[in-house]
């Protein structure tokens, strides 16, 4: 929920509703506003749940990794890599991730903390 609020702010400083159209490069001016998002906001985010993901396994509801949680990480390893090669080695590439971003994702993460909230309080309750 925070990504998103932070990429409506994006698009407000694009003055549209869309980063990317069909293959045409973005001008230099907004592939500058669009890469300060990105290394400042969207891929330390993204870090971040990764990390979560990979370190608190736990905390997913179920015996197996959602889908969604899957195509999440396809969709940061893909774009974080060929980021880091255009940071380090000036290799060209388009900007983004080649996986796009699970929409089902956020509601999956929204699902599995309620449902891992009404747990704990159902613990609480038969503790007293």
């Amino acid at each position: 929920m925070e990504g998103r609020q932070t990429f409506h702010e994006l698009l407000a400083s694009l003055g549209r509703n869309f980063v990317f159209t069909g293959g045409d490069p973005l001008p230099d001016h907004e592939l500058k506003t669009w890469l300060f998002w990105v290394e400042n906001d969207f891929l330390p985010r993204n870090e971040r749940i990764k990390t979560l993901l990979s370190t608190k396994t736990h905390l997913l509801a179920g015996a197996d990794i959602g889908k969604s949680y899957l195509a999440f990480l396809d969709h940061y390893n893909s774009w974080y890599i060929n980021h880091l090669r255009w940071q380090k080695e000036g290799f060209a590439y388009s900007w983004h991730s080649k996986i796009n971003w699970p929409e089902s994702f956020e509601q999956e993460v929204l699902d599995t903390f309620r449902e891992l909230k009404a747990r704990h309080a159902d613990l609480l309750r038969a503790q007293l």
